[in-house]
């Protein structure tokens, strides 16, 4: 068990193995948040990714889970272990706080931090495409613009033509080309005004991939 050093928490978003999770200056316990990665990849208490810009939520629950999992233990231990009058006593019951403490970390660790469907829908996307299933707001400025630049002549050099708008409008397109295209604009619209030039397409292309999601996973199951 580390008890000094750099622990990581906090896991949220997971999608296909890819996960936000923080690191932690641990002394005893986690006490300072040192940075939050998008991981690919993890081994014990190493990680593989890059550094995305602190994450409130994995930096909550990362304290969340540590603490109520501690206080669980521990008062689980003194309803066992401690002096019978206080351990049985229903309101002051360490087991029923312990009860407690186990019910908010398992609502932390299993049912809070679960991507919404529409997250899963487009990291899914994202992932299929480029490889990596991270939200372009959550890549690095440099990264994401590359990324972005990419798509880009990825679609016009397979469509043959640099009018993305009607490429995007176009009613016929395969399973690959319509990920490929959502991807692109998904990328896009992270600029708020690109947003609103790009927005009828987004909406098209978005609704177009959500049935194609949603019969697919009709279909695996």
């Amino acid at each position: 068990m580390i008890i000094f050093g750099k622990i990581f928490g906090g896991k949220v978003h997971k999608v296909d193995n890819q996960w936000i999770e923080t690191s932690y200056l641990m002394i005893m316990a986690p006490l300072i948040p040192l940075e939050t990665m998008f991981v690919t990849n993890s081994e014990f208490n190493r990680r593989q990714g890059f550094s995305i810009a602190m994450n409130g939520k994995s930096v909550l629950h990362g304290y969340i889970r540590f603490f109520t999992f501690i206080a669980t233990i521990g008062l689980f231990g003194f309803s066992l272990f401690g002096r019978h009058e206080i351990s049985h006593s229903i309101m002051y019951s360490p087991a029923l706080y312990g009860t407690l403490f186990g019910a908010i970390y398992i609502w932390s660790r299993f049912k809070n931090t679960e991507p919404s469907l529409e997250e899963i829908i487009q990291r899914k996307a994202i992932g299929a495409i480029t490889g990596l299933n991270a939200l372009p707001e959550w890549l690095p400025v440099a990264v994401k613009n590359q990324q972005e630049e990419n798509l880009k002549k990825l679609i016009e050099e397979k469509f043959n033509s640099e009018d993305i708008k009607s490429i995007a409008l176009k009613s016929f397109k395969t399973p690959e080309e319509l990920m490929l295209i959502f991807t692109y604009l998904r990328f896009v619209i992270t600029d708020k005004n690109k947003a609103i030039q790009y927005k009828t397409e987004y909406e098209f292309v978005l609704n177009e991939y959500a049935k194609l999601f949603a019969k697919s996973e009709s279909q695996s199951h």
